[in-house]
């Protein structure tokens, strides 16, 4: 220390002025909180010691130059305060649990680590980190960098790229804060292929309620399933691109219904009155005949499929309410080939609009309420198909429900109170091919005992109205 105190800006021989420079070949990287100076403020050292829980130190340089009574010398004219290291086999608790509140999902360290650690002033940073993420042993983190610009108040900036798997990207998601930021859309979904991740955290340590993120997921060649009911993507690419206010897509392509598709979407706010969707996507492209019957979530329609060839274009959308989706299509069929029974068949190059569409009952919007959904296609002016489903048990069951096939003008079916009713206006039915065709749209035979039991079979009318003739006949096989 320098005896004179006229250069101290304390005006004191003590601390007094230090000139240091040292090396180590060997550390705990554990204890780099103890190196800082007390002076820095006590939850940035607190926020060190949690979050930097094991590492070793392979080489570090240090120095110190300058009056002590300055230290860390936030003014560089003031004297150098620095420590350089190497450090290997660390953990990095970038968001220590006991910062976070109770309920919060938390955010996974990065383990395994190699990184340069630099303390510069008041300045602290992890750069070029590598290593992997805890509770996912093969998801690699190929590079990461973190910045306390300032310890005496300290807000911690990370940046990390990851590489990995489609499902070990989804189970970071829904274990984490992110799963939030996507309004939980991703925590049932399924899928495979590869994904890389981007993701970039601004922390404030005392008030982690104003944490900024911006991320993005890239998929290349993967397939993800939203949901059980939702579509399946196959040869999926593009970006997610995500923030702690919501969550878009972008350059999203993929195979849906048997062709591509391009796809848009993400969440967005809406005021608590609205009926709409808060979390929605949009599609267009092309389906093929194959692609409906292997698209389950559809049912009525998959299986009425099984009646069609070709491939035709399409346009759909697709949101999320109360974790039901809701499903909007539609075509005018041109290109597929309609093999039902009169007036409902057509040849490909004939037009037939179509529209799918099952959405959420208005008294099913309240938190509360007992989810019933209405499922409705329409084929044109020829047919009508409407049903009531309860989506409480382990699968849709139809309560109510109408068929109207040769109508005319304003003429309608009115739900049934109970079962299904239909009015089939014709003046010749083929009674033999109906009874083919509904029972494979049902997935079980019309007629015998198993009508009684056959969940499938609540799709098919239990009551049907007059027509011009084969009334009789219709009644005996359907009613």
């Amino acid at each position: 220390s320098d005896l004179d105190a006229a250069p101290s800006a304390a005006r004191s021989r003590f601390p007094g002025i230090l000139d240091l420079n040292g090396e180590l070949a060997r550390a705990d990287g554990a204890r780099v909180y103890r190196y800082l100076p007390q002076v820095i403020a006590r939850s940035a050292r607190d926020y060190l010691r949690e979050a930097v829980p094991r590492a070793q130190v392979t080489q570090a340089r240090f120095r110190v130059r300058g009056d002590i009574y300055d230290l860390p010398f936030a003014d560089a004219r003031q004297g150098e305060f620095s420590v350089q290291a190497k450090v290997a086999n660390a953990t990095y608790a970038y968001v220590p649990r006991s910062v976070q509140g109770a309920g919060v999902k938390p955010w996974p360290a990065f383990t395994q680590l190699s990184a340069d650690l630099v303390i510069d002033r008041q300045s602290l940073q992890i750069k070029g980190a590598r290593g992997r993420v805890a509770g996912q042993p093969t998801l690699q983190l190929m590079r990461a960098d973190a910045r306390i610009a300032d310890l005496a108040h300290a807000v911690v900036d990370v940046n990390g790229e990851l590489r990995g798997t489609v499902p070990e990207v989804l189970d970071v998601i829904r274990s984490t804060p992110v799963s939030g930021f996507t309004s939980q859309v991703l925590d049932r979904a399924i899928g495979n292929g590869a994904a890389e991740v981007k993701l970039a955290l601004s922390l404030p340590l005392d008030e982690l309620d104003r944490t900024r993120v911006q991320g993005s997921v890239a998929l290349s060649n993967a397939a993800l399933q939203v949901t059980p009911d939702a579509p399946s993507l196959s040869r999926l690419r593009g970006s997610v691109n995500f923030s702690e206010g919501g969550f878009s897509l972008a350059g999203v392509q993929a195979r849906m219904y048997g062709g591509d598709a391009r796809i848009e979407g993400g969440s967005r706010s809406v005021p608590a009155s609205s009926t709409d969707a808060p979390i929605w996507f949009r599609a267009q492209g092309v389906a093929s005949a194959e692609g409906l019957r292997q698209a389950n979530e559809l049912g009525f329609v998959a299986r009425l499929a099984q009646r069609m060839q070709g491939s035709t274009t399409y346009s759909a959308s697709l949101g999320f309410r109360r974790e039901v989706p809701e499903v909007s299509v539609t075509s005018n069929l041109q290109g597929l080939q309609v093999d039902l029974p009169a007036p409902l068949n057509k040849t490909a190059d004939a037009a037939l609009p179509l529209r799918y569409e099952n959405a959420l009952t208005r008294e099913s919007l309240a938190p509360t309420a007992r989810r019933i959904e209405q499922l409705s296609v329409e084929l044109g002016r020829l047919a009508a198909f409407t049903y009531l489903r309860d989506l409480e048990g382990a699968e849709p069951r139809v309560t109510r429900g109408s068929i109207a096939i040769g109508l005319e003008g304003a003429e309608t079916v009115p739900l049934a109170e109970q079962g299904v009713a239909a009015n089939i206006r014709l003046g010749t039915v083929d009674a033999d091919a109906w009874e083919r065709a509904l029972s494979g749209a049902s997935g079980a035979p019309v007629t015998g005992e198993a009508a009684d039991t056959n969940a499938a079979l609540a799709y098919l009318p239990n009551s049907l109205a007059r027509s011009e003739e084969h009334t009789s006949e219709l009644q005996s096989r359907f009613g």
